[in-house]
C-alpha cells in the first residue's frame, strides 16, 4: 500500500514523522501547497493520503472536513456541507465526530474534494497525534 503523507510547517516533530514515513510533504502556504500536493496525489495515486497535526490533548482521527475556513468563509462555494473523511478499522484512538474551520480542516476539505472530482481510489486519513502516541503512526503504516 502506497501511503503519502501530510503536515504543516508548524508541526515540530516532522524529524520524527520523515523517521517513519520518509519524505513528508510539508504545508506552509496553502493554496501554492495544495497545488503542488494535488499534482502529486494525481501522478502518484497512493492508496492513502494521510494527514498529520498534533494534538492539543488526546490523538484522534478526524471523520470529517467541513466546507469552512477561518472564522466560517467557505472553502469552495457551492461545495457539499461536509465531507467523509476514512477511518481505518481496528482504531483504537477516539474519532472525532465535529469538525473545525482550522488550517488542517481546509487541507482535509480540499483533498477530499480533489479526489473525488478527479475519480480517484485514494482514500484521505487525517489525524491529530499526541507526542506520547507517536508509535500509532507505525503502527498504522504497518496495518494500511
Amino acid at each position: 500500500m502506497k501511503i503519502l503523507p501530510y503536515t504543516f510547517r508548524t508541526f515540530q516533530e516532522k524529524a520524527k514523522l520523515d523517521d517513519i514515513f520518509g519524505e513528508i510533504f510539508v504545508f506552509g502556504k496553502l493554496k501554492e501547497d495544495f497545488d503542488r500536493f494535488s499534482k502529486q496525489i494525481k501522478e502518484e495515486e497512493p492508496d492513502y493520503v494521510l494527514g498529520i497535526a498534533l494534538a492539543n490533548k488526546e490523538t484522534r482521527v478526524e471523520s470529517i472536513a467541513l466546507n469552512r475556513f477561518s472564522g466560517g468563509k467557505t472553502i469552495i462555494k457551492g461545495g457539499s456541507e461536509s465531507m467523509a473523511l476514512f477511518i481505518p478499522s481496528g482504531i483504537s484512538f477516539q474519532i472525532s465526530r465535529k469538525g473545525s474551520d482550522s488550517f488542517c480542516n481546509w487541507t482535509m476539505y480540499k483533498l477530499t474534494t480533489f479526489i473525488k472530482e478527479c475519480n480517484l481510489p485514494t482514500k484521505l486519513i487525517f489525524i491529530h497525534i499526541a507526542k506520547e502516541d507517536f508509535g500509532f503512526l507505525r503502527e498504522l503504516k504497518d496495518i494500511l
